[in-house]
């Protein structure tokens, strides 16, 4: 009734006078590869799910699926053991294996990977989980003294020729130097898709990865998917949440996002990045447009989605007018904010190159009656922008040998800027605080304030 979690089935185990009674649920879920044929309809896709994670709207109504569940805290049937006991066991059978050294290494790593579900199964105490039957999100396979507290590459490999012989296909999103391993120890079976940390990828990969992925699922019908970058939870659940919407999986980025976050972490933080979250609305919103939706049809039962947005350009070279930091951060003087803008291309994805410099180019001026700074150059404008670009603020203290302090940054793309009505050709782009990177982690509103918030203006540069 309270709609937290949809539930077909509540019974009651234990007599009327129970103080407490223990519920077995059944949960209504969604097997979101049933569609490719691959997997029966009576195999659920996700077994042993921690009720407490549960949050309204995570699931929709229609998606019924007979799952039996004890409401107690346990884990994935593919996945990590969520339960304290059983935890204690299987570290008690580590030290019976491997010794002291095994049970202080399997702390060490459990203690690295923190509130990630790993995979504790046969003799594996892996930082991977299984997001579906056939996706798989995982850390970095290290080497060397990486190794004892990441994944070992050599158990990883075991892992992939015991359970996936011949049926698996990994995809490395590390663009970072050393963050490459030897492929022939997987089959020559890797893809290095890489981009940087803590960023989303531009927004022309999004599509020919999820094609990819596609293509290797129709190509194998059981092949498994393994993805990963460094930790196996930012830039591999952003790309895993784009292509849950690409392949009718999950209807909103958000869905898509929630469920990634739930499977992939006990405290559901799995994609937390600003800038990577907003990439999956804006792949959300490319599809929904490229494809006409205005809903869909899941199982008999219409499924409205959100209204239709303005159509999405191909390309969209823009001017960027002004840019306006309201209200002001503590402390901050105009003259020592400055910021950049990097638009990366496909020929350039190196973050020190292709970098416009705002300092010396355009003066901050401080409004303290209105408390705000503002950057702009009148009617010639500041910078064309084209696709993507990716703004960071710093902040020199100023002083001899003072060095520049970040403030914030973030990613944002011209095809999807907002039109300001009344005013042809003009363009409006506005991130509050919890949309920026950096500035959201601000908790206690020491340097930015509850309602902070950046203000773009842009001009289109052929209209």
């Amino acid at each position: 009734q309270s709609g937290i979690v949809p539930v077909n089935y509540i019974q009651p185990l234990g007599g009327e006078n129970d103080t407490e009674k223990k519920l077995e649920v059944k949960i209504a879920l969604v097997d979101t590869f049933s569609s490719m044929g691959s997997i029966p309809h009576d195999e659920p896709m996700w077994l042993g799910i921690n009720i407490r994670n549960m949050r309204r709207g995570l699931f929709p109504q229609a998606s019924v699926q007979s799952v039996v569940l004890s409401a107690k805290d346990f884990g994935d049937d593919d996945d990590d053991d969520d339960d304290e006991d059983n935890h204690q066991h299987i570290k008690a059978e580590s030290v019976g294996k491997q010794g002291n050294k095994g049970f202080l290494t399997d702390f060490v790593k459990s203690k690295v990977s923190k509130k990630k579900r790993r995979f504790i199964r046969d003799g594996y105490n892996l930082d991977l989980s299984y997001i579906t039957k056939r996706i798989i999100a995982m850390g970095f396979p290290s080497t060397g003294i990486e190794a004892s507290y990441r994944n070992d590459i050599n158990d990883v490999v075991r892992f992939f020729k015991e359970r996936h012989q011949g049926q698996y296909w990994i995809w490395n999103l590390c663009i970072e130097r050393g963050r490459d391993y030897d492929q022939t120890k997987f089959e020559n079976c890797v893809t290095r898709l890489g981009f940087h940390d803590h960023n989303p990828c531009p927004f022309s990969m999004i599509e020919p990865f999820c094609e990819e992925l596609r293509a290797f699922f129709l190509r194998k019908g059981k092949g498994i998917a393994a993805i990963h970058c460094k930790a196996g939870k930012g830039r591999t659940g952003f790309l895993i949440s784009c292509y849950f919407i690409f392949a009718h999986q999950w209807f909103t980025a958000d869905r898509a996002l929630r469920f990634f976050a739930v499977k992939r972490t006990k405290n559901q933080k799995g994609v937390t990045i600003p800038s990577q979250r907003r990439y999956v609305l804006y792949f959300e919103r490319f599809l929904r447009n490229k494809r006409g939706e205005n809903a869909k049809t899941f199982r008999g039962e219409k499924i409205p989605m959100p209204p239709k947005f303005a159509p999405i350009p191909d390309k969209r070279v823009v001017k960027l007018m002004r840019v306006s930091l309201l209200p002001i951060p503590n402390p901050c003087r105009n003259e020592h904010v400055h910021f950049s803008i990097w638009s990366p291309t496909p020929k350039c994805n190196d973050l020190k190159e292709n970098v416009w410099k705002s300092k010396g180019k355009v003066k901050c001026t401080r409004r303290p009656g209105l408390d705000y700074l503002l950057f702009t150059s009148g009617q010639s404008g500041i910078v064309r922008l084209s696709d993507d670009a990716k703004f960071t603020f710093t902040y020199d203290k100023g002083g001899f040998m003072a060095k520049k302090q970040k403030m914030f940054h973030f990613w944002i793309n011209t095809r999807f800027l907002h039109s300001v009505p009344g005013k042809p050709g003009y363009f409006e782009y506005t991130l509050f605080k919890p949309e920026l990177d950096k500035a959201c982690k601000d908790k206690k509103h020491e340097t930015f304030a509850d309602n902070f918030r950046v203000e773009m203006e842009f001009f289109v540069d052929d209209f």
